[in-house]
């Protein structure tokens, strides 16, 4: 599950007033403990131009892989369903790092196929089918060590141009969810085990 960090500060203006329907006395020279009372609600919702992005690198796979190729032509492809409850359409880049995080691109493309759906609603999941295919040059899956992944979420859809607006945002019903994660390696896999 994705958690993106929210500011711990928002600033807003305010307009306050009191309830005029209610009136009280003060006798003069007495002493009077006032409490007042507030009450803030402020839901976040997406307006239709809304954005948010949200970056996680997802590495650590040198060890495992570090003694391994793929011969020309030879890809991983990742699949999963995305369950998604939020009502935020999601896009994912995502780039190649190598072990002390450099950016491997030029020897390994990532190709990101699908966008995740948003939920009309908020309550009703929406699941998408999510593909991420990682096609290494000669002696590059050695070098790799994950992907950083850039996960940006808009009410408006990218591929279709739909809006999900106003719907308030909710930590605890709104959640996403991968599902049927599946890796296949497609060619010839060298391992070097000296």
């Amino acid at each position: 599950m994705l958690y993106p960090t929210v500011a711990s500060d928002i600033s807003f203006n305010a307009t306050a007033w009191a309830d005029a329907s209610k009136t009280s006395s003060f006798e003069l020279g007495k002493e009077y403990v006032v409490t007042p009372e507030y009450e803030v609600m402020a839901p976040l919702a997406f307006g239709e131009d809304a954005n948010i992005v949200y970056t996680e690198n997802l590495d650590g796979w040198n060890d495992d892989i570090d003694d391994f190729d793929l011969k020309e032509g030879g890809y991983v492809e990742l699949t999963a369903n995305i369950e998604n409850r939020v009502p935020v359409y999601l896009n994912v880049e995502a780039k190649p790092v190598g072990v002390n995080g450099e950016d491997l691109s030029g020897e390994v493309s990532v190709e990101v196929v699908g966008e995740v759906a948003a939920s009309s609603n908020g309550v009703e999941a929406v699941v998408s089918p999510l593909k991420v295919k990682l096609t290494p040059k000669k002696g590059a899956l050695k070098k790799l060590d994950g992907l950083k992944l850039v996960v940006s979420g808009s009410a408006k859809s990218v591929a279709s141009g739909v809006a999900v607006t106003g719907i308030p945002l909710n930590a605890r019903t709104h959640t996403l969810v991968a599902r049927d994660i599946k890796v296949k390696v497609v060619g010839t896999l060298v391992a070097d085990l000296n």
